[in-house]
């Protein structure tokens, strides 16, 4: 019933059974973890540090330190953790790690000069943890340049969604501390590391993230381009910035109103060029304004079927695609033979006729850089209609 509750996004309800089952088994690590994801999506930082606390005061285990920890830099209590660290170092003085908890903190606080000793001892005692140490020395060269000028964090403040799958990320501030959070993840605090770019703390020791706001040519954001870092390597992707207009159509096309949609699809294209996903959603509206029922009907039949381990079936009118063990997608027709999703932007499915028979499909693939669609349909890409 939690997970119910949580899909349908009544946060209220889903806190309330948490809560429940935590007076009954308080250790169970997978309530804790939920409870923390509510307060993450809810924004409720101060009931994040309050159950942080309560945890961290019962057992100091590695787990509840990590959480308090945590929350003590969401909740800008950065002296606090500061302390916390000193004291671990006093009484494990031989412990070469323990020492870099406080890189963030000490930077988030303004102890620039505290922090770049700590970087400087890192270096030394810790090269293999270069890929990290290298994200931090960035975001303290910008800090320490620009330490009479005070960083406008509204700047920075938005909701993104990812274009391949379909998680969201949000950016706000909370009593002057920037915070990110991505869906079904815990909140991070956010280290400002130039005029358009954070350095988001996912893990205060092996876990950094960038983001670098791409801007049009009229200086408005349209996308944050991420580059996710361990201790090992990093990699990047994207998220496009949402608007009211882009928030509204897809509401308008999910409750199948088409002729309001597509006004509002023609709003949000052009308020927002560069989001090539807004026009596969349109020529979606306009196909099925044209289309009578029966012929889409048939349309759709002709095209259910495997084809190797994908399955595409047909569930009260609706046309949904299957991949093992993969989430189901329902196929939107933008064409007689091709179709688009919500869930994952980048994707595009299309089926091969031959004299009026699907004997196959394979897929387009939207290309972030290029910015264009890359036909997809080599030999082994093209599955054939078993």
């Amino acid at each position: 019933m939690i997970y119910k509750y949580i899909a349908y996004e009544d946060w209220e309800k889903a806190e309330e059974l948490v809560n429940i089952q935590l007076e009954i088994e308080p250790n169970n690590e997978v309530y804790t973890d939920l409870l923390y994801l509510i307060y993450s999506e809810t924004k409720q930082v101060k009931a994040y540090l309050n159950y942080a606390k309560s945890k961290f005061d019962k057992e100091e285990s590695a787990y509840n330190v990590a959480r308090y920890t945590e929350a003590l830099l969401l909740n800008g209590d950065y002296q606090f953790y500061i302390d916390y660290v000193d004291n671990l170092l006093r009484i494990n003085p031989e412990n070469k790690d323990i020492f870099l908890f406080n890189l963030a903190p000490q930077i988030l606080k303004g102890d620039l000069n505290e922090a770049r000793e700590v970087l400087g001892k890192a270096t030394i005692l810790r090269p293999d943890w270069e890929n990290i140490n290298k994200v931090y020395d960035s975001a303290l060269n910008y800090l320490e340049r620009n330490q009479k000028s005070k960083t406008d964090l509204t700047f920075f403040v938005g909701e993104f969604r990812s274009p391949g799958s379909e998680m969201e990320f949000r950016v706000w501030i909370n009593n002057d501390v920037l915070l990110f959070y991505a869906s079904n993840q815990r909140i991070s605090a956010i280290i400002p590391s130039g005029k358009t770019k954070l350095t988001i703390v996912l893990h205060p020791v092996d876990e950094l993230s960038t983001i670098d706001y791409l801007q049009d040519n009229e200086g408005k954001t349209y996308a944050i381009q991420f580059e996710q870092y361990n201790m090992e390597s990093s990699w990047k992707y994207l998220g496009f910035k949402l608007d009211k207009s882009i928030r509204k159509a897809e509401a308008l096309l999910a409750k199948g109103d088409l002729v309001n949609a597509e006004i509002t699809y023609i709003e949000a294209i052009t308020n927002n060029p560069k989001h090539f996903y807004l026009k596969d959603a349109l020529a979606h509206i306009k196909y099925m304004k044209e289309i009578d029922s029966v012929t889409l009907q048939k349309q759709y039949k002709d095209i259910i079927g495997t084809y190797g381990e994908r399955k595409v079936s047909l569930e009260n009118g609706r046309l949904i695609y299957k991949r093992g063990r993969n989430a189901r997608r329902e196929l939107l027709p933008i064409s007689k033979t091709r179709y688009t999703n919500m869930s994952r932007l980048t994707t595009n499915f299309e089926f091969d006729y031959q004299k009026d028979k699907v004997i196959g499909s394979f897929y387009w693939s939207f290309d972030l850089e290029k910015m264009e669609w890359i036909k997809k349909d080599a030999e082994d890409q093209y599955l054939s209609k078993d």
